[in-house]
């Protein structure tokens, strides 16, 4: 009984997060699903991190797990990163899976659809955190070229 109480204590413990340790905070994160507007043209989601001040120079973003991929982030400038999901729909044979990583089931399984699992690099050690209010805006539909 007592090993019980103190499991439940300790797993209600405040866990710290790379963001609160760097203090960095996330203005927003979000993603857009695209399609291609030819055939083979492909089809995919690119996602969003925009940040309200940035990492500390001994942070580093690197990878999104979102929906069951892991992708690279793409740094545009010190409040935004973006990661492009590329999958094998609407694609003629030819997809990019450099881009496009499955991960673990069991870290797919721990995921909700609006939950995306950011790695870092924190003082040369692997890092990493969950957030869990990724918003789904309108997907971006490319013209059919003539």
């Amino acid at each position: 009984m007592i090993l019980l109480v103190l499991y439940v204590v300790g797993s209600c413990a405040p866990t710290t997060s790379i963001m609160a340790e760097t203090g960095t905070n996330i203005e927003q994160a979000y993603y857009e699903k695209w399609v291609a507007g030819v055939r083979g043209g492909g089809k995919g989601m690119n996602f969003y991190l925009d940040l309200k001040s940035a990492f500390p120079e001994n942070t580093q973003l690197k990878k999104l797990i979102f929906r069951g991929y892991e992708v690279e982030f793409i740094k545009i400038d010190e409040l935004h990163f973006k990661a492009s999901i590329i999958t094998a729909d609407n694609s003629d044979g030819e997809e990019n899976f450099h881009q496009t990583v499955k991960p673990s089931p069991q870290v797919k399984s721990k995921l909700t659809d609006n939950e995306a699992l950011f790695l870092f690099e924190y003082d040369g050690k692997p890092a990493q955190q969950k957030y869990n209010k990724v918003l789904e805006k309108a997907m971006l539909l490319y013209p059919v070229a003539r």
